[in-house]
């Protein structure tokens, strides 16, 4: 008897990610059914309406929500993402004062550890995606943009330059959403 080991069967293991736009449809689609379950409405179809009327309770889990798994579709095709981070811009008094508020926007700072072009054009790609997957879903007009994503290097945050400071902020500190265990398989 030999005390060799010969394998006898290989698996072929396929592993894929699904395209931009299924990616986009998928976050959207998870965001309204987190607000459901958040808001207790039971049906994730009720959403769309909420959110078409501005209600401020529903625009803040859709975005929460939409950030959390955004956060994770990065994650999973970058490597170099180590937290992802949901903040509320300020709106100047102009803004207010004269309505030119923006539609809803997720805005995210993506914490990596080098910038790289494949991650800011996959933002991009993701950006008008989701712009048009939204406009389809929730029944508005297209928007121009549905995420405002900011990259930041290691270097940017230790610094405290640009957008850089913004993690250390003591008032309206972004939201950690999404973090790179340390443990890696």
């Amino acid at each position: 008897m030999s005390d060799t080991y010969s394998p006898t069967k290989t698996l072929d293991i396929q592993f894929s990610l699904p395209d931009v736009a299924t990616a986009a449809t998928n976050a959207i689609t998870n965001a309204l059914a987190f607000c459901a379950r958040k808001m207790q409405l039971g049906d994730p179809a009720a959403v769309p309406g909420l959110l078409r009327q501005r209600n401020t309770t529903a625009l803040n889990y859709f975005e929460y929500g939409l950030a959390r798994e955004l956060a994770e579709h990065i994650a999973a095709l970058d490597d170099q993402v180590q937290a992802v981070y949901l903040y509320t811009p300020d709106a100047t008094a102009e803004d207010v004062i004269f309505g030119d508020m923006k539609p809803t926007l997720v805005h995210l700072v993506v914490r990596v550890q080098r910038k790289t072009n494949a991650l800011i054009s996959l933002l991009d790609s993701l950006d008008c995606a989701l712009a048009q997957a939204y406009a389809e879903i929730i029944g508005v007009p297209e928007q121009e943009h549905l995420m405002d994503a900011h990259v930041l290097d290691e270097a940017e945050i230790n610094s405290r330059t640009g957008l850089g400071a913004m993690l250390s902020w003591l008032f309206n500190r972004p939201l950690m959403v999404w973090k790179r265990s340390a443990l890696r398989a």
